[in-house]
This record gives structure tokens, C-alpha cells and sequence, in this order.
């Protein structure tokens, strides 16, 4: 069975948003034009757009406000999605006042549009990173994994950016398997689970990981609900299967078949929020009827 993929996308979350606390450091300045063809600055202008080539140069990319048709995953066939309403935002190098300046997931550091998040690096006493960038501990490993130890992965980051973890699950959740429906916590390696190939065919798996992260009593998640009456709790980084993430889901928006009724942020109140990972291609699975993707894939 070939499962298609329709949504409303809603600017574009690739990489979960900066933090109030992070965009207040920056000097907010006021808006004017930038010149067409200078990297140079004067001021702002985000004029409307349906196509790159509706922007006032290469150094833009038409970002989606609203849109019809159809994605696939992992684009196994070609997409149908047209823009109907954008805006032009400064691809990642080019210089900025101020972070909306740049398309989604960048932020405008020292007057240029720069990912928050780099390169992968080896700890806290690595130096490789680029300048106003520090080697720290990514979004995970979890706490654990079941039967085996696993190393830490860094990456370079944007001094001062505060990155949202941890990007599990529920552990109310439940997840879609051939034995029938099985709490998350509960899965073990090798038990069977649905998960979806590149072809977009819901196939049997096996799970191959699974992992239990510790959070705060302060850890706040996303309570999804669509119009098809399917819910879901997870945490505001947990990745969905078109690069965006949970919490860049807002009402309206169109996902896994249904629109999005509210996406509210609530104290989750438990001590540890979980995952899984199954077998195949994508990393894809269903939880509470929901397609994700796994955060350990």
C-alpha cells in the first residue's frame, strides 16, 4: 500500500527555532531594502513569492507561507507540491539585520544568516569548531540503551543558542506494531514493528534500538491533535518525515493525511520520555496511528 504524504507546510521548520532567550541577545535593528545584487546591506525586504526565481537574487529562497499537493517521503516519486503564497528569506552566508531575515532554521549571527547547529566534534576540549561556535553534547545520546553502551556525539554550536531536548516520546505512547498496538516503554530489540520503505509501503520490521531519556520535572512536550481524532505527547524536537519537527506543527497545518486541531505545549509531569528505532530504510514508525521518524536514526 502506497501512503501519500499531504501537508500545509508552515515555514518550513527544518531546524527547531531558536529560543526567546537567544533571540533577545541579538541587536534587533530596523528594516530597510537590501540591494539586489550586493551582499551588502541597507535594510529588509521579504517581497511575496511562489518561485526562487521570483526573489530578488540567487542569495534568496521563496519560503513557504501556504501550499497545495502532494510530498513523498524520501522522494520516491516526484513531487506535486506548489507553492501559493511565500516570501523571500537569505539563504544561510548572506547578511542580515535580524534572524526573520533568514530562511527557517538560521539565525542572523553577527550580521550574516548561520546555522545554529555545525559540524559534528569530539568533546568539550575540541577547538575545531569555527569562531562564536563551542563543542557540546547534541540532542541525545539517551540515557540509555537497551544492552549496549553508546558514545556521545557533539557538534559545533552557536555560543549561546539553547538547543530543545530531549526529542522523545511519551511514555504513555503507543506504538503500531504487526502484534498489535505496544507501549514504547515496553518494546524490546527484535520484537516485530510496522515501520515504511522508501517505496512508501507500510512493511514489517524488527526493532533494533531502544533508549530511555531522563528529562526535568520542568520538560514541556507538544500534545498533537488532528482532525481524524488521532493524539499524540511528544517532546517539540521529536523529528516528523518532512524535515520539520513536532513543535513547528501549528493549526492548520496538514499532516499525515489530516489537518492539525491544536499543537499545545504542556508539563509532561514523568521522569523519562522514550524511543525506538526500527529496521530498514527510513527510520519511519507510527505512533498513536501517527507517522515519525525515529531520533535515532
Amino acid at each position: 500500500m502506497k501512503q501519500q504524504v499531504m501537508f500545509l507546510l508552515i515555514g518550513l521548520g527544518f531546524i527547531t527555532f531558536n529560543t526567546l532567550s537567544f533571540a533577545e541577545s541579538h541587536n534587533m535593528m530596523s528594516s530597510a531594502k537590501i540591494k539586489n545584487n550586493e551582499n551588502t546591506i541597507e535594510g529588509v525586504e521579504h517581497p511575496e513569492c511562489k518561485l526562487d526565481s521570483d526573489c530578488p537574487s540567487s542569495q534568496y529562497r521563496c519560503e513557504v507561507i501556504a501550499g497545495i499537493g502532494t510530498i513523498y517521503p524520501m522522494n520516491i516519486e516526484p513531487s506535486t507540491f506548489t507553492i501559493t503564497k511565500g516570501v523571500c528569506k537569505l539563504k544561510e552566508g548572506n547578511r542580515c539585520h535580524v534572524d526573520s531575515d533568514c530562511i527557517a532554521g538560521l539565525l542572523c549571527h553577527a550580521n550574516v544568516c548561520t546555522s545554529p547547529i555545525g559540524q559534528q566534534c569530539n568533546g568539550p576540549n575540541d577547538t575545531s569548531c569555527p569562531s562564536d561556535f563551542e563543542c557540546v553534547k547534541g540532542c541525545g545520546p539517551p540515557d540509555s540503551r537497551v544492552g549496549e553502551s553508546y558514545p556521545l556525539r557533539y557538534f559545533c554550536q552557536l555560543k549561546g543558542y539553547i538547543r530543545r531536548c530531549p526529542i522523545c516520546l511519551a511514555e504513555s505512547t503507543w506504538i503500531d506494531t504487526p502484534l498489535g498496538s505496544v507501549p514504547v516503554k515496553n518494546l524490546q530489540k527484535g520484537m516485530p514493528i510496522w515501520t515504511m520503505n522508501k517505496a512508501g509501503q507500510r512493511i514489517s520490521g524488527t526493532v533494533i534500538e531502544t533508549s530511555r531519556t531522563l528529562v526535568p520535572p520542568s520538560h514541556q512536550m507538544v500534545r498533537l491533535v488532528v482532525d481524524d481524532g488521532r493524539e499524540l505527547l511528544a517532546s517539540p524536537g521529536h523529528p516528523t518525515i518532512d524535515e520539520r519537527t513536532v513543535g513547528d506543527l501549528v493549526t492548520n497545518d496538514l499532516y499525515d493525511g489530516a489537518h492539525v486541531v491544536t499543537a499545545t505545549r504542556v508539563l509532561y509531569g514523568k521522569g523519562s520520555t522514550y524511543d525506538i528505532l526500527p529496521s530498514g530504510e527510513t527510520g519511519f514508525y507510527w505512533a498513536n496511528g501517527i507517522l515519525l521518524e525515529s531520533t535515532l536514526h
